[in-house]
This record gives structure tokens, sequence and C-alpha cells, in this order.
């Protein structure tokens, strides 16, 4: 407010003793030059307040899989595994994340949790022997139209549609031949070169507005409904299970992680993750090829 008013005073001193403008439109001319000033100071110059780590009141713990809780070879260190078995009575440990559910079953029973499975970035929470707690699916009709319009092209296409997994190229998942096995799709993934993910997502993303389409990775597109997030996820769990941001832990590396960092108090980015999720967390962990997540667990009495 004490840089506004000062930028004001002088640009009014300015059109009127200087300039000599008639006072009114001074005082109307003013605050409208104040503007870019105030929007470099604000945006460039004030520091947003982040909050303290406190994790001694953590109770609840929310965790990336992919470039946080494994390594760069996609796996899990059984130093790893023990710092979350030996955790995970007392602080439950949710893994969230944008793979399928039956891609994050294996690494679930592993870790041996008893919490909701958090898959394709919130779309879909549910328990182990696939009961739904909350489901968002996107609109039907988009994920027909992109594979009828990209099944034939160089590229991976796969549509998760509730449990079920289709693809548009044989391999061990359900190769899709017609669009009528599409239903209640909770996201679509495409994957392919980053030159091609370059010039498809703009395309995407201006045509398909009604949903979310996220360049999550140089060469990943992923798709799903316009609310869904790993941060509305946990948003919805807290609701559900009275949880307060004060006591919650989410560990993430990259853009897709970032929404959570809004829902609790103690935010790790590895130290892998971009620099941009770096800047919005307030605890900066190893790397994941150097048991970032273990560490931190450690501390948890």
């Amino acid at each position: 407010s004490i840089p506004n008013f000062i930028c004001q005073e002088l640009f009014i001193w300015l059109f009127e003793v200087v300039l000599h403008v008639n006072s009114s439109v001074s005082y109307i001319l003013s605050p409208i030059c104040s503007l870019p000033i105030m929007f470099f100071i604000i945006r460039f110059l004030v520091k947003p307040f982040k909050k303290k780590a406190n994790l001694s009141k953590v109770t609840t713990i929310f965790c990336d899989i992919d470039g946080t809780l494994i390594d760069s070879n996609s796996k899990l260190n059984k130093d790893t595994i023990s710092a979350v078995k030996r955790i995970k009575d007392k602080y439950p440990f949710y893994l969230i994340s944008g793979r399928h559910f039956a891609c994050m079953c294996e690494i679930y029973d592993t870790l041996e949790l008893n919490t909701p499975i958090i898959c394709c970035n919130g779309a879909l929470i549910a328990s182990r022997n696939k009961e739904i707690i909350n489901i968002q699916a996107m609109p039907t009709y988009i994920a027909k139209e992109i594979f009828n319009d990209y099944k034939d092209e160089n590229l991976s296409l796969s549509i998760f549609a509730g449990f079920e997994w289709y693809v548009n190229n044989r391999n061990e998942l359900t190769l899709i031949q017609d669009d009528s096995l599409i239903d209640n799709v909770i996201k679509v993934m495409l994957i392919s070169s980053k030159e091609n993910i370059d010039k498809l997502y703009p395309i995407l993303k201006n045509k398909y507005r009604e949903v979310l389409v996220m360049h999550s990775k140089p060469t990943f597109i992923e798709i799903s409904a316009k609310k869904v997030t790993k941060g509305n996820a946990i948003k919805f769990l807290k609701k559900q299970y009275n949880l307060k941001s004060q006591n919650l832990i989410a560990f993430g590396d990259g853009i897709m992680d970032e929404s959570m960092y809004k829902e609790c108090s103690n935010n790790v980015a590895m130290g892998n993750a971009r620099e941009e999720t770096k800047k919005k967390a307030n605890i900066i962990a190893k790397t994941n090829d150097e048991l970032g997540v273990k560490v931190i667990l450690d501390q948890l009495k």
C-alpha cells in the first residue's frame, strides 16, 4: 500500500506540476500509470509467504511414485520399503499418482499398505479390492473423438476407463478395436516424441476446453475431467476423514504434484524436481536416487 500511495502521488505531481495537466485528469491517470509499476513490485520483488514445515505435527503422508518414491530405473529400494513399513501404521501412507490403478497395485502390495489408492492424478480413489470411494469421469464423447482421431497415428494412446486400461497398440493390455468399450473414462494419455507432443498439445488444449489438458512431461499429454488434480483428491479425503492441513505432508517432483502443496502444510520437493516445483515446496529432499523419501520418513518418530 505504501509504494502504491507514493507512486500515485509522484504521477499526480508529474502530471500537474511538470506537464500542467488538469487535476481531475491527473487523478484518473495516476492510478492507471501506477499499475505496471505495482505489478512489477508484487510479481518480482515481494516474495510470497511460505509456511514453514513442522514434521512434529505430521500424521498423514501423501506420496507420488515416479520420480519420487522410486528411483530413475523405476525400482523401489529395500531401505525405502523398510522405512514405509516402519511408519505406515502410525502415519497413514497414501500413494497418489498419475498411474492407472493396476500399475500402482504392485508397489502398494509391496509396502503392505491399507489406505485407499489415489490414481490417475486423483480421478479415481478406490480401495485395494476395487471399492470406489470417489470417481470423476470426463465426457465420453471427447475420449471417443480422441481415440478415433489418433488411434492410427504413430503414438501411444491409452484410455483409462474405471479399472480398465485400453490402448491403441497391442501389448499385455486390452487393444481397442472400436470405441464401443469406451465409457466412464477417467483419463486419456498420449505419449510420443517431444516434437510430436509439442505440436499436439496446443491443438488438444484449444479444442477441448471443457476438460483438463496437461503437458505433464515432455513426451506426455494427460487429459481428464476439469477438476481432477491431486490437490482436489486430497481435499476430498480431508473432508472424508477430517484431516487438517497442518498434519499432512506431500512428496512430489513435478507439475502434477504442485496442487498437493495447496492442501498440505508440509510440502517436499525431491532434489530431482523441476525448479518451479522446488520453489513451491518448503522442504527440499535428496533426489529419488538418493532415497529422499526415506531420509524424510526417518525423521518421523
